[in-house]
């Protein structure tokens, strides 16, 4: 996203938006509706079907269909077994090729009325792309050991139930550094030629993983405030609200920050200063954060993480106005309930904000 500033009362802008992260961890607008009933107009042949699953760090499961097609239809239908049905939180569709052409997906449809399906249908009324993306999030399907905490178990579609017969469909379960111990799949990775249209297929997965790099929690709201000054130094702040999901008490959380971040600080709700958060990975940039005293299981918890930007990559000047290019939340491994994302400009400045097709 594009910011231009302009002009010189110091100011905020505020920007709501829901989200759900996939692949590269684009920021996407949805829709989605409940119906009785979808039926397609549709003249179109599957070509291939990539069907990705992948953990994510706060213990949700994110399902990528990316599916390429010949011709056109006014919808299109593609669903899962109906036990995976309740865990559905969200759905969206875009065109794999321009991750802003963004599709309505309707929830919880028939799937041309064959029982034991929970159907969903991308409404492609204002075109339909020849490649696009379905992706769902997906809860409590990913559990763990309470005798081994470096266990978990994952239950999920192994493959997408479509009403067409797909010539290939490869498939991947995505949980960086697991080893695969035992399960009704090969692998982390399979596939299948000539998926049968209305397959009807759920696989159970056991995998050892080090305990910290999943913990199951919630992240309530992420709340951004970009503050920038006359002279474009960027400050930020990024307030969580995160309930913990789990049966253990919660001591630390990993974080994302944007690239180049530097004199990060943690504090709690209260203003309490935290220990300096730990560099874990730079790529992208995270930082383990200890909590002075474990979140309880059921519990919720606020904490606030604030850092500088270098004005030289996100904010550029351009005669007496800055133009600030920032991308928000792309490298987070989590569900995010709710994000926002605010401005708080110099004195008398407005705002122009434009988003890349």
């Amino acid at each position: 996203m594009s910011v231009s500033l302009f002009g010189g009362k110091r100011v905020k802008k505020t920007a709501m938006v829901s989200t759900v992260f996939a692949l590269a961890m684009v920021v996407l607008a949805f829709a989605s509706f409940s119906i009785a009933s979808v039926r397609a107009s549709s003249n179109y042949t599957i070509n291939s079907v990539n069907h990705t699953v992948e953990a994510l760090y706060n213990g949700y499961v994110l399902i990528n269909d990316t599916i390429a097609i010949s011709g056109q239809t006014s919808s299109f239908l593609l669903g899962f077994p109906y036990a995976f049905g309740p865990s559905v939180i969200q759905a969206i569709a875009y065109s794999t090729n321009d991750t802003s052409d963004v599709f309505p997906v309707a929830l919880n449809v028939p799937l041309e009325n064959r029982p034991g399906f929970y159907g969903m249908s991308v409404d492609f009324s204002k075109g339909t792309p020849q490649v696009f993306s379905v992706v769902t999030v997906l809860s409590n399907t990913l559990s763990q050991n309470p005798s081994n905490a470096s266990e978990f178990g994952l239950v999920f579609p192994t493959f997408p139930s479509l009403t067409e017969t797909a010539p290939i469909c490869n498939s991947s379960i995505v949980v960086p550094t697991a080893q695969y111990l035992r399960g009704n799949i090969s692998g982390l990775a399979y596939n299948a030629e000539n998926l049968s249209a209305f397959t009807y297929n759920v696989s159970r997965l056991i995998f050892l993983l080090p305990p910290e790099n999943i913990q199951n929690f919630d992240i309530k709201q992420l709340s951004r405030q970009v503050s920038i000054d006359a002279f474009g130094k960027t400050s930020v702040s990024d307030a969580y609200y995160i309930t913990n999901n789990s049966t253990q008490a919660m001591q630390s959380i990993v974080v994302v920050v944007p690239p180049n971040a530097s004199n990060l600080s943690v504090s709690e709700q209260a203003g309490t200063p935290l220990a300096a958060p730990l560099l874990v990975d730079v790529n992208p940039t995270r930082y383990l954060i200890n909590f002075t005293v474990a979140v309880s299981p059921g519990r919720a918890t606020k904490f606030t993480v604030n850092y500088d930007l270098p004005d030289d990559v996100y904010v550029i000047k351009q005669g007496n106005n800055f133009a600030v290019n920032m991308a928000f939340f792309q490298d987070t491994n989590s569900f995010i309930d709710q994000a926002m994302v605010s401005f708080v400009l110099p004195q008398g400045a407005g705002c122009q904000v434009s988003t890349p097709h």
